[in-house]
């Protein structure tokens, strides 16, 4: 199941880093600030596009917000994605496997891009 906590956490990292509040981080994700306010104050589960938004804000990928000590338990990290792709739409699947191939394949990168 994913971690909320190490979520939270992770986001509070990439704001101090940037020297960044939540009004700010909701200006720039497009977010309300309620709806950050359920993430920070971990009632409520943000889902792969709420962390997709936010990492775009950030100016990050959704690997590289992974990519953190946070998230380094290999088994933590499929059981995360294990979760988040049981919530997924048979059509929001094939839109993550297109990604996962684009991510591999940097030349298709910049095409996917476009598409979305």
């Amino acid at each position: 199941m994913m971690d909320i906590k190490s979520i939270n956490e992770r986001i509070k990292q990439l704001c101090k880093q940037r020297n960044w509040s939540y009004y700010r981080l909701s200006k720039e994700s497009g977010f309300q600030q309620s709806t950050l306010k359920t993430i920070r104050k971990e009632t409520n589960m943000p889902s792969l596009y709420t962390i997709d938004k936010i990492c775009n804000a950030f100016g990050i990928t959704v690997a590289d917000f992974f990519d953190d000590e946070l998230f380094q338990d290999e088994a933590n990290s499929k059981s995360i994605f294990i979760s988040i792709w049981d919530e997924l739409t048979v059509k929001d699947k094939e839109k993550v496997l297109i990604y996962m191939y684009g991510l591999t394949h940097k030349e298709l990168k910049q095409d996917f891009d476009e598409i979305l």
